[in-house]
């Protein structure tokens, strides 16, 4: 079960992807919700579900998200995640068994950083 301080929706206000900034358009609409063991991503148009596990007692914070319906089931996705107040940081490796080392998403490195505030 996740911590309550990772519980509910987020909403992205920030994303890099392998080092270039998407566009703020890219991000309308999405929205991420975590709630007992689970994750919904709404995202131009299409819907992802899966399930989360949190690995607290990992630095940074660790988080696999694997997906259930939608683009990436059958999926593993592992991440680091960290929250202050009602902002949280995920950085997802796009591919790879190991989780990113730090929160950044530089060119070259397969890693998508998303800064999200709770809606």
């Amino acid at each position: 079960m996740e911590p309550d301080a990772i519980r509910g929706t987020w909403i992205p206000v920030e994303a890099i992807l392998e080092g270039k900034k998407l566009p703020d358009e890219g991000l309308e609409g999405m929205v991420l919700t975590i709630d007992r063991g689970a994750y919904s991503l709404h995202a131009q148009g299409s819907i992802e579900k899966g399930t989360v596990k949190i690995d607290s007692a990992a630095y940074p914070l660790g988080m696999d998200l694997t997906g259930t319906d939608g683009p990436n089931r059958g999926r593993t996705l592992r991440a680091i995640y960290e929250i202050a107040g009602d902002w949280m940081r995920i950085c997802y490796a796009i591919d790879g068994p190991a989780r990113p080392a730090r929160f950044e998403a530089s060119e070259g490195e397969r890693a998508f950083l998303v800064t999200y505030r709770r809606s």
